[in-house]
């Protein structure tokens, strides 16, 4: 059954930071710093691994944290987006952050913004929830490029680089150079930084970048790969596990073999080939947010490892500004159906205009419609296109512990 939207009535403060959202994206360091300056400088008293990329930085990002908790440490997660809930992408030890102290933090952190941005007072509000529980480690995920994100305020003890594509091309840079370059921008002086091999001119960047810095550049490579069991679904998770190892072992040399792999057994990362089994006959649900060409590849080969070509129905929806039909140039090998649906955010392409690209796929007014003729077909279902679509199917799906608060898609009121 649908999630329900409850009328309920949350502080002020949280509303005034979703509204804060349609000031869009901010690439300066500027602001971040003088936010941070008037709230004592937080991220001074703490010490970070940095992740930058394209794709696989989110699960990079747990498979981190979940090895240095196993490891003992106190350990605080920043990711973005969330899947469901804002909370999410606050966490310590794996638990999200309550809501008493959302609020009682929200409320300085806004009183000093000024013009900050919705993510800007996000990274901000992280930073003094990870030093007031006086976290030992923070894994810390960059939201947009790498160089004027935001999160690039830190001076980490270890810098991370996944794989990186053609994406947001609109505030990164049109070719991959450029968007690397961006990437490349949280390599700081004589800090250590790991990435996997990848595209030649991607290598160049960060290896020129590395060496500007002076930054030790250790290049993760396939033989690297089998020395641990990627606990999550996917080929493309053999290097992601990879960089989270390397990455822990920098900050933590004599960090035992043990607790890397039981970290890596307890991690959890929603959203991401996640398989959702349901009850009686229903048929088995695969969850995945690609988002771009290089995650629907990724998507693609796992359902025809596990299935074959032709052999799903595919339930797809994306944002306007992502690279829908080279998405769906990919995703429609593995598909012997294609349902589209808008997903739930104020970015979403119009399912007539994804139409356009894909004629033989039928259109959906929800998720819910879509998915209940997907169960008739009896075929596996695949959901993917945006991690806003994902976290729409886990709550429709029963596997989001806590309803969205109805005040995330706040907008301001025309005046």
């Amino acid at each position: 059954m649908a999630e329900k939207r409850v009328a309920t009535t949350f502080p002020p403060s949280l509303e005034d930071l979703f509204r804060r959202r349609q000031l869009g994206a901010k690439f300066s360091l500027d602001e971040i710093r003088r936010l941070c300056a008037r709230l004592g400088d937080p991220q001074n008293d703490l010490k970070f691994i940095h992740i930058a990329g394209t794709n696989g930085k989110g699960s990079v990002a747990a498979m981190c944290a979940a090895i240095l908790q196993e490891a003992g440490f106190r350990t605080g997660l920043y990711t973005s987006p969330h899947l469901v809930r804002y909370h999410e992408r606050f966490r310590m030890n794996g638990r999200d952050i309550s809501d008493a102290d959302l609020v009682r933090l929200l409320k300085p952190v806004l009183r000093a913004a000024g013009k900050a941005t919705f993510f800007e007072i996000t990274t901000a509000l992280a930073l003094c929830w990870f030093r007031e529980r006086k976290a030992e480690w923070v894994v810390w995920e960059t939201g947009l490029g790498g160089r004027l994100d935001a999160t690039n305020i830190v001076t980490p003890r270890a810098s991370v680089i996944t794989h990186i594509g053609m994406d947001h091309m609109e505030f990164l840079g049109d070719t991959l150079e450029q968007i690397a370059s961006e990437k490349a921008g949280i390599l700081k002086p004589n800090i250590p930084a790991i990435t996997p091999v990848q595209h030649a001119t991607v290598m160049r960047v960060l290896k020129t970048r590395a060496k500007k810095m002076k930054s030790p550049l250790k290049i993760i490579r396939n033989s690297d790969l089998d020395e641990f069991i990627p606990p999550l679904i996917g080929e493309h998770q053999r290097w992601n596990t990879a960089l989270a190892v390397e990455a822990c072992r920098q900050v933590i040399p004599l960090l035992q073999t043990s607790r890397i792999r039981e970290g890596l057994k307890n991690t959890r990362w929603p959203g991401r080939c996640q398989m959702v089994k349901r009850r009686g006959d229903l048929p088995v649900v695969m969850l995945d947010g690609a988002h771009n060409p290089a995650g629907a590849q990724a998507l693609a080969g796992e359902i025809k490892k596990r299935w074959g070509n032709h052999s799903v129905t595919l339930i797809f929806g994306a944002l306007a500004d992502k690279d829908v039909p080279g998405m769906l140039r990919i995703l429609k090998q593995a598909a012997a159906e294609i349902f589209l649906v808008k997903v739930d955010s104020e970015r979403a392409a119009k399912t007539g205009d994804i139409r356009s690209h894909i004629p033989r796929a039928q259109m959906f007014t929800s998720l819910p419609d879509a998915l209940k003729v997907a169960d008739s077909k009896k075929r596996p279902v695949v959901i993917a296109g945006s991690l806003f679509l994902a976290g729409e199917a886990l709550g429709l799906l029963g596997c989001a512990g806590r309803k969205r608060h109805p005040n995330e898609r706040l907008v301001a009121k025309r005046p």
